[in-house]
Protein backbone atom coordinates (compact mmCIF):
# COMPACT_ATOMS: atom_id res chain seq x y z
CA UNK A 1 0.00 0.00 0.00
CA UNK A 2 2.76 2.44 0.95
CA UNK A 3 4.68 1.53 -2.19
CA UNK A 4 1.60 2.18 -4.36
CA UNK A 5 0.99 5.58 -2.77
CA UNK A 6 4.65 6.49 -3.15
CA UNK A 7 4.51 5.57 -6.84
CA UNK A 8 1.40 7.72 -7.35
CA UNK A 9 3.05 10.68 -5.62
CA UNK A 10 6.18 10.22 -7.72
CA UNK A 11 4.13 10.23 -10.93
CA UNK A 12 2.26 13.33 -9.75
CA UNK A 13 5.54 15.16 -9.05
CA UNK A 14 6.85 14.19 -12.49
CA UNK A 15 3.66 15.45 -14.12
CA UNK A 16 3.90 18.74 -12.21
CA UNK A 17 7.56 19.14 -13.18
CA UNK A 18 6.69 18.44 -16.82
CA UNK A 19 3.87 21.00 -16.67
CA UNK A 20 6.17 23.67 -15.25
CA UNK A 21 8.81 22.91 -17.89
CA UNK A 22 6.25 23.15 -20.69
CA UNK A 23 4.89 26.46 -19.40
CA UNK A 24 8.38 27.94 -19.14
CA UNK A 25 9.27 26.80 -22.65
CA UNK A 26 6.07 28.32 -24.04
CA UNK A 27 6.84 31.60 -22.25
CA UNK A 28 10.47 31.71 -23.44
CA UNK A 29 9.43 30.92 -27.01
CA UNK A 30 6.76 33.61 -26.89
CA UNK A 31 9.32 36.24 -25.86
CA UNK A 32 11.80 35.12 -28.52
CA UNK A 33 9.12 35.57 -31.18
CA UNK A 34 7.52 38.71 -29.70
CA UNK A 35 9.86 40.55 -27.31
CA UNK A 36 7.06 42.96 -26.32
CA UNK A 37 3.86 41.23 -25.18
CA UNK A 38 1.02 43.41 -23.82
CA UNK A 39 -1.23 42.23 -21.02
CA UNK A 40 -4.08 41.76 -23.51
CA UNK A 41 -2.13 38.82 -24.98
CA UNK A 42 -3.08 35.51 -23.33
CA UNK A 43 0.63 34.56 -23.11
CA UNK A 44 1.31 37.44 -20.72
CA UNK A 45 -0.17 35.55 -17.75
CA UNK A 46 2.17 32.58 -18.26
CA UNK A 47 5.20 34.85 -18.62
CA UNK A 48 4.25 36.70 -15.44
CA UNK A 49 3.81 33.41 -13.57
CA UNK A 50 7.38 32.33 -14.38
CA UNK A 51 8.91 35.81 -14.62
CA UNK A 52 11.69 35.32 -12.06
CA UNK A 53 12.99 32.10 -13.62
CA UNK A 54 12.80 33.48 -17.18
CA UNK A 55 14.43 36.77 -16.17
CA UNK A 56 17.35 34.98 -14.53
CA UNK A 57 17.79 32.60 -17.49
CA UNK A 58 17.93 35.33 -20.15
CA UNK A 59 20.18 37.54 -18.03
CA UNK A 60 22.63 34.74 -17.28
CA UNK A 61 22.90 33.25 -20.74
CA UNK A 62 22.24 36.10 -23.20
CA UNK A 63 22.48 39.37 -21.21
CA UNK A 64 18.93 40.14 -22.34
CA UNK A 65 16.91 41.81 -19.61
CA UNK A 66 13.25 41.05 -19.00
CA UNK A 67 10.75 43.41 -17.39
CA UNK A 68 7.30 42.11 -16.51
CA UNK A 69 4.56 44.42 -15.25
CA UNK A 70 0.78 44.35 -15.20
CA UNK A 71 0.82 46.23 -18.52
CA UNK A 72 3.34 44.20 -20.54
CA UNK A 73 6.29 41.83 -20.68
CA UNK A 74 9.33 43.33 -22.39
CA UNK A 75 12.44 41.35 -23.29
CA UNK A 76 15.20 43.76 -24.27
CA UNK A 77 16.46 41.45 -26.99
CA UNK A 78 19.22 42.98 -29.08
CA UNK A 79 20.01 41.01 -32.25
CA UNK A 80 23.08 38.84 -32.48
CA UNK A 81 23.89 40.58 -35.78
CA UNK A 82 22.74 44.25 -35.77
CA UNK A 83 23.28 44.46 -39.54
CA UNK A 84 20.80 41.64 -40.26
CA UNK A 85 18.02 43.20 -42.32
CA UNK A 86 16.16 40.00 -43.15
CA UNK A 87 13.46 40.28 -40.46
CA UNK A 88 11.74 43.65 -40.70
CA UNK A 89 8.75 44.89 -38.76
CA UNK A 90 5.57 43.92 -40.61
CA UNK A 91 2.27 45.74 -40.84
CA UNK A 92 -0.28 43.92 -38.66
CA UNK A 93 -3.06 43.76 -41.28
CA UNK A 94 -1.14 42.97 -44.47
CA UNK A 95 2.06 41.35 -43.20
CA UNK A 96 4.08 43.47 -45.62
CA UNK A 97 7.44 44.83 -44.39
CA UNK A 98 7.69 48.35 -43.09
CA UNK A 99 9.63 50.48 -45.57
CA UNK A 100 12.48 52.82 -44.62
CA UNK A 101 9.95 55.66 -44.73
CA UNK A 102 7.69 53.66 -42.44
CA UNK A 103 10.53 53.22 -39.96
CA UNK A 104 11.09 57.00 -39.96
CA UNK A 105 7.41 57.56 -39.19
CA UNK A 106 7.53 54.90 -36.46
CA UNK A 107 10.50 56.55 -34.73
CA UNK A 108 9.04 60.06 -35.06
CA UNK A 109 5.68 58.85 -33.74
CA UNK A 110 7.44 57.45 -30.67
CA UNK A 111 9.29 60.74 -30.21
CA UNK A 112 5.95 62.54 -30.42
CA UNK A 113 4.21 60.22 -27.94
CA UNK A 114 6.93 60.74 -25.32
CA UNK A 115 5.65 64.31 -24.96
CA UNK A 116 1.97 63.56 -25.56
CA UNK A 117 -0.89 63.65 -23.05
CA UNK A 118 -2.66 60.49 -21.86
CA UNK A 119 -4.89 60.78 -24.92
CA UNK A 120 -3.93 61.90 -28.39
CA UNK A 121 -5.24 61.81 -31.93
CA UNK A 122 -3.87 60.62 -35.24
CA UNK A 123 -4.08 64.17 -36.55
CA UNK A 124 -1.97 65.45 -33.64
CA UNK A 125 0.64 62.75 -34.21
CA UNK A 126 0.73 63.59 -37.93
CA UNK A 127 1.19 67.32 -37.24
CA UNK A 128 3.98 66.70 -34.74
CA UNK A 129 5.73 64.38 -37.19
CA UNK A 130 5.47 67.16 -39.77
CA UNK A 131 7.18 69.54 -37.32
CA UNK A 132 10.01 67.02 -36.80
CA UNK A 133 10.43 66.62 -40.56
CA UNK A 134 10.62 70.38 -41.13
CA UNK A 135 13.10 70.85 -38.28
CA UNK A 136 15.73 68.55 -39.80
CA UNK A 137 16.90 69.48 -43.36
CA UNK A 138 18.15 65.96 -44.04
CA UNK A 139 14.56 64.69 -44.12
CA UNK A 140 13.75 67.02 -47.01
CA UNK A 141 16.97 66.02 -48.75
CA UNK A 142 15.82 62.39 -48.51
CA UNK A 143 12.45 63.25 -50.05
CA UNK A 144 10.35 63.10 -46.87
CA UNK A 145 7.35 65.43 -47.21
CA UNK A 146 6.37 67.20 -44.01
CA UNK A 147 2.67 67.74 -44.77
CA UNK A 148 1.77 64.10 -45.47
CA UNK A 149 -0.29 65.20 -48.48
CA UNK A 150 0.62 62.03 -50.34
CA UNK A 151 -1.69 59.05 -49.79
CA UNK A 152 1.27 56.65 -49.81
CA UNK A 153 2.92 58.63 -47.00
CA UNK A 154 -0.28 58.48 -44.94
CA UNK A 155 -0.49 54.75 -45.55
CA UNK A 156 3.08 54.36 -44.26
CA UNK A 157 2.21 56.35 -41.13
CA UNK A 158 -0.90 54.25 -40.54
CA UNK A 159 1.24 51.10 -40.81
CA UNK A 160 3.49 52.46 -38.04
CA UNK A 161 0.52 53.47 -35.88
CA UNK A 162 -1.01 50.00 -36.15
CA UNK A 163 2.26 48.49 -35.02
CA UNK A 164 2.10 50.69 -31.92
CA UNK A 165 -1.47 49.50 -31.33
CA UNK A 166 -0.41 45.87 -31.68
CA UNK A 167 2.44 46.42 -29.21
CA UNK A 168 0.08 48.03 -26.69
CA UNK A 169 1.64 51.50 -26.84
CA UNK A 170 -1.62 52.92 -28.21
CA UNK A 171 -5.20 51.79 -27.59
CA UNK A 172 -7.80 52.87 -30.12
CA UNK A 173 -10.71 54.72 -28.48
CA UNK A 174 -12.68 56.08 -31.42
CA UNK A 175 -12.72 55.77 -35.20
CA UNK A 176 -10.20 54.02 -37.43
CA UNK A 177 -6.99 54.91 -39.29
CA UNK A 178 -8.22 53.76 -42.71
CA UNK A 179 -10.20 56.96 -43.33
CA UNK A 180 -7.04 58.97 -42.69
CA UNK A 181 -5.34 57.24 -45.64
CA UNK A 182 -8.10 58.51 -47.96
CA UNK A 183 -8.72 61.84 -46.26
CA UNK A 184 -5.99 63.99 -44.67
CA UNK A 185 -8.59 65.62 -42.37
CA UNK A 186 -9.96 62.35 -40.95
CA UNK A 187 -8.94 61.51 -37.40
CA UNK A 188 -8.84 58.82 -34.70
CA UNK A 189 -8.52 58.97 -30.90
CA UNK A 190 -6.09 56.90 -28.82
CA UNK A 191 -5.09 56.29 -25.22
CA UNK A 192 -1.32 56.35 -24.67
CA UNK A 193 0.06 53.56 -22.48
CA UNK A 194 3.09 55.26 -20.96
CA UNK A 195 4.49 52.24 -19.07
CA UNK A 196 4.69 50.29 -22.34
CA UNK A 197 5.95 53.30 -24.29
CA UNK A 198 8.83 53.74 -21.83
CA UNK A 199 10.03 50.18 -22.51
CA UNK A 200 10.13 50.26 -26.31
CA UNK A 201 13.83 51.10 -26.45
CA UNK A 202 15.92 47.93 -26.28
CA UNK A 203 19.38 49.44 -26.71
CA UNK A 204 22.11 48.37 -24.29
CA UNK A 205 23.64 51.85 -24.51
CA UNK A 206 21.47 54.99 -24.92
CA UNK A 207 21.79 56.35 -28.50
CA UNK A 208 22.32 59.87 -27.14
CA UNK A 209 25.57 58.70 -25.51
CA UNK A 210 26.98 57.08 -28.66
CA UNK A 211 29.67 59.25 -30.28
CA UNK A 212 29.91 57.47 -33.64
CA UNK A 213 28.48 59.31 -36.65
CA UNK A 214 28.38 56.50 -39.21
CA UNK A 215 25.12 54.55 -39.21
CA UNK A 216 26.68 51.07 -39.00
CA UNK A 217 28.96 52.13 -36.15
CA UNK A 218 26.09 53.73 -34.24
CA UNK A 219 23.95 50.62 -34.76
CA UNK A 220 26.71 48.39 -33.40
CA UNK A 221 27.50 50.69 -30.49
CA UNK A 222 23.99 50.90 -29.03
CA UNK A 223 23.93 47.13 -28.54
CA UNK A 224 27.58 46.61 -27.66
CA UNK A 225 28.46 44.68 -24.51
CA UNK A 226 31.65 45.52 -22.65
CA UNK A 227 33.74 42.92 -20.86
CA UNK A 228 37.01 42.86 -18.97
CA UNK A 229 40.07 42.20 -21.10
CA UNK A 230 40.79 38.93 -19.35
CA UNK A 231 40.30 35.24 -20.06
CA UNK A 232 37.13 35.27 -18.00
CA UNK A 233 35.85 38.35 -19.86
CA UNK A 234 36.57 36.84 -23.27
CA UNK A 235 34.93 33.54 -22.34
CA UNK A 236 31.86 35.41 -21.12
CA UNK A 237 31.67 37.47 -24.32
CA UNK A 238 31.98 34.39 -26.55
CA UNK A 239 29.40 32.44 -24.56
CA UNK A 240 26.81 35.23 -24.68
CA UNK A 241 27.42 35.75 -28.39
CA UNK A 242 26.85 32.05 -29.10
CA UNK A 243 23.68 31.94 -27.01
CA UNK A 244 22.32 34.99 -28.80
CA UNK A 245 23.10 33.60 -32.24
CA UNK A 246 21.54 30.22 -31.53
CA UNK A 247 18.45 31.80 -29.96
CA UNK A 248 18.03 34.50 -32.57
CA UNK A 249 19.18 33.13 -35.92
CA UNK A 250 19.14 30.13 -34.99
CA UNK A 251 22.06 28.79 -37.07
CA UNK A 252 25.69 29.15 -36.11
CA UNK A 253 28.21 28.35 -38.85
CA UNK A 254 31.68 27.33 -37.71
CA UNK A 255 33.41 29.34 -40.45
CA UNK A 256 32.06 32.58 -38.92
CA UNK A 257 34.00 31.95 -35.71
CA UNK A 258 37.60 32.88 -34.98
CA UNK A 259 39.84 29.90 -34.09
CA UNK A 260 39.80 30.64 -30.35
CA UNK A 261 35.99 31.06 -30.40
CA UNK A 262 35.63 27.73 -32.21
CA UNK A 263 37.87 26.05 -29.63
CA UNK A 264 35.74 27.49 -26.82
CA UNK A 265 32.56 26.26 -28.51
CA UNK A 266 33.99 22.77 -28.91
CA UNK A 267 34.63 22.67 -25.16
CA UNK A 268 31.32 24.19 -24.08
CA UNK A 269 28.97 22.94 -26.79
CA UNK A 270 27.26 20.37 -24.57
CA UNK A 271 26.34 22.78 -21.78
CA UNK A 272 25.27 25.56 -24.18
CA UNK A 273 22.98 23.35 -26.25
CA UNK A 274 21.50 21.59 -23.24
CA UNK A 275 20.60 24.92 -21.62
CA UNK A 276 18.88 26.12 -24.81
CA UNK A 277 17.02 22.85 -25.32
CA UNK A 278 15.71 22.80 -21.74
CA UNK A 279 14.53 26.43 -21.82
CA UNK A 280 13.04 26.53 -25.32
CA UNK A 281 12.16 23.01 -26.43
CA UNK A 282 14.31 23.50 -29.52
CA UNK A 283 16.28 20.46 -30.68
CA UNK A 284 19.95 20.59 -31.62
CA UNK A 285 21.13 19.58 -35.07
CA UNK A 286 24.94 19.39 -35.17
CA UNK A 287 26.53 19.06 -38.59
CA UNK A 288 29.98 19.40 -40.07
CA UNK A 289 29.36 23.02 -41.06
CA UNK A 290 27.70 24.22 -37.87
CA UNK A 291 24.83 23.98 -35.40
CA UNK A 292 21.13 24.64 -35.85
CA UNK A 293 18.46 24.77 -33.17
CA UNK A 294 15.40 23.23 -34.81
CA UNK A 295 11.78 23.85 -33.81
CA UNK A 296 9.98 20.49 -34.16
CA UNK A 297 6.56 22.22 -33.90
CA UNK A 298 7.24 24.83 -36.58
CA UNK A 299 5.60 27.50 -34.42
CA UNK A 300 8.70 29.53 -33.61
CA UNK A 301 9.73 30.23 -37.19
CA UNK A 302 9.56 33.82 -38.37
CA UNK A 303 7.74 35.03 -41.50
Amino acid sequence: MKHSRHARLSRLEQALDAGVLEERQLAVRALLGSPLIPSSDFRHATIRKHAEWIRNWFSRHAEWHLTVTSEAARLRKTPADPADGTRPCRRPKTGTPLTRRGYVFLCLALATLVRADRQTTLGTIAREIGSHLRAEPRFAQAGMQSELDNRDDRRELVGAIRLLIEWGVLARVHDDEERFVRDRDADALYNVNRPVLSRIMAATNPPSLVDSEEFEERLGSIGELRFDDSDEGRFRRWRISMFRRLLDDPVLYYDTLAPDERAYLDRQRGSILQAIEEATGLVREVRAEGIAMVDPTGKLTDY
